[in-house]
């Protein structure tokens, strides 16, 4: 799986259900089946976010701005970043529900990482199909994701509510814009990052 659609994944189901209003930061833990736990530097600010993550031994941040609709990935190593327009996976935040989302049903309550949650079992449509995850909602966070059948799980840790500051969704004086034409592959599918395998989750496509 490529690391756009890991991405992808990290703000479907962490963002998802959340209170739009707050501002935080937190560590997003994904983990999978056959698969090393991957960890992410994770932070929110009404309509805007910023995942810090590594691929290929590279440090990799993606910043997304809603209210510009557009999204940039800066490549510290090489002081440089791409910009694409915003894709309809990637303003799942934008709502309160997952997107396709079909039912909600709630199904008790249970802590996780210390904080009570609402858990529910949610279904949305995907390709024609109906797809389910267990999300456990607590203090106006998506704090855990999983699937049904336990194949996958992501979380947040060390939540930190409060302001974030505004340099942290920009792209820093000094870098370079790269022209997305210039690559044959997307900076997503270059071979940094293809060497990051990952199964396919159900309703996200590559």
């Amino acid at each position: 799986m490529k690391l756009r659609i890991w991405v992808s994944i990290l703000c479907l189901f962490c963002f998802a259900g959340l209170a739009l209003a707050q501002e935080f930061s937190a560590d997003s833990v994904m983990k999978m089946k056959n698969q090393p736990d991957r960890t992410s530097k994770m932070y929110f600010k009404r309509d805007r976010w910023r995942i810090e993550t590594s691929a290929g031994g590279q440090d990799v941040i993606t910043i997304y701005r809603a209210d510009k609709n557009v999204a940039w990935m800066l490549m510290p190593q090489q002081k440089a970043y791409t910009e694409q327009a915003l894709k309809s996976q990637d303003m799942t935040v934008q709502s309160q529900k997952m997107q396709n989302e079909t039912e909600r049903k709630f199904l008790g309550k249970e802590k996780v990482n210390g904080i009570s949650c609402d858990k529910y079992l949610i279904s949305y449509k995907t390709n024609g199909q109906v797809q389910s995850i267990y999300q456990w909602i607590g203090d106006g966070l998506a704090i855990k994701s999983a699937a049904v059948d336990g194949s996958w799980s992501s979380e947040l840790r060390n939540i930190k509510k409060g302001p974030q500051k505004d340099p942290l969704f920009n792209p820093p004086a000094g870098y370079r814009k790269l022209s997305m034409p210039s690559y044959k592959m997307g900076p997503f599918d270059k071979p940094a990052f293809k060497e990051q395998v990952m199964p396919q989750i159900p309703g996200m496509g590559n």
